[in-house]
């Protein structure tokens, strides 16, 4: 009896041993065929994500025109900026960059695009940081670091100095001719608008200055000499001079300072960097048949 016990007991742990090398195994196979599963799902994801990508970036079709993609394009303006861009009462973006997009973007190639008002130096952090895709301005240096350009300026546009009419630098600005004699009379007050580029490249150095969010405020501040001197566009000047009552008040210095011009910037992180080559050839048509001189007067003289 105890010898049979003893043969009981033995068999017994044997069974468990084996038992126990089997489960192993089989929990190896189960890891094994997991895992499978695992990489196979992630090639699936993988896949979907690459086809994605083409389908919002780089896709285009048998005839070579390009998949654009199927949101809304969102452009950025900057606030309080008249007659270029700002908000009506009733939150609807004006403007002249918008009267260009309109007619190029939307009316031209078919494009559903959707304008939005910022802070300037807000709405160029947008479309540096991908959350917008585009804003129409003068591409500087920097805003070419994360944007890419139209080839074409959409239009073009001269810089003149502006003073209160009382200012007592009149004369002496008067007989400035170029943007280095001007910066060399350090004792004069500057102002321009915050985030403005070609004033940041151009004035950013100066000693004493003005750097205001709202462009009309400007305005005040040569109308009461706080500010000796604004270097600004002529049609936005001009534009806000009337509106604003201040005519006669405000006087131009007929010595131009610049000649910039005015670019579709598109972001880096936008899938609408596709439309870059259609709107190139749209402006070179437009320029062949003189449509795009057309358009361009068409929309400032709106803003007379």
């Amino acid at each position: 009896m105890g010898s049979q016990h003893t043969h009981c007991h033995c068999q017994w742990s044997e069974q468990v041993k084996q038992g126990s090398s089997g489960g192993g195994s089989l929990k190896r196979a189960l890891l094994k065929r997991t895992m499978l599963k695992k990489v196979q799902l992630f090639s699936v994801f993988a896949f979907l994500a690459l086809i994605t990508l083409q389908t919002t970036t780089t896709a285009y079709a048998k005839d070579g025109t390009p998949h654009y993609p199927g949101r809304a394009m969102s452009i950025a303006f900057a606030d309080n900026y008249p007659p270029f861009s700002w908000q009506s009462d009733d939150n609807e973006v004006k403007g002249i960059l918008r009267d260009f997009l309109h007619e190029l973007l939307e009316n031209r190639m078919g494009l559903k695009v959707e304008f939005h008002i910022y802070p300037w130096a807000r709405g160029q952090k947008l479309v540096k940081d991908g959350l917008a895709d585009a804003f129409f301005t003068i591409p500087n240096a920097d805003r070419l670091t994360y944007t890419k350009a139209s080839k074409l300026p959409i239009f073009t546009s001269d810089y003149y100095m502006y003073t209160g009419k009382n200012n007592p630098n009149l004369e002496l600005l008067k007989g400035l001719h170029t943007l280095q004699e001007l910066k060399e009379q350090k004792q004069l007050t500057h102002a321009y608008i915050v985030g403005g580029g070609w004033h940041g490249v151009h004035l950013g150095d100066v000693a004493h200055k003005w750097v205001e969010q709202d462009s009309k405020r400007i305005l005040m501040l040569l109308e009461l000499n706080r500010a000796d001197v604004y270097i600004e566009q002529r049609p936005l000047m001009n534009y806000q001079m009337k509106l604003l009552g201040y005519k006669g008040e405000i006087v131009e210095v007929p010595n131009m300072m610049d000649v910039t011009n005015w670019h579709l910037c598109i972001g880096d992180k936008s899938p609408f960097l596709v439309i870059l080559p259609e709107l190139d050839r749209t402006m070179a048509e437009m320029t062949e048949n003189k449509e795009l001189d057309t358009l361009r007067e068409e929309v400032f003289s709106s803003y007379r």
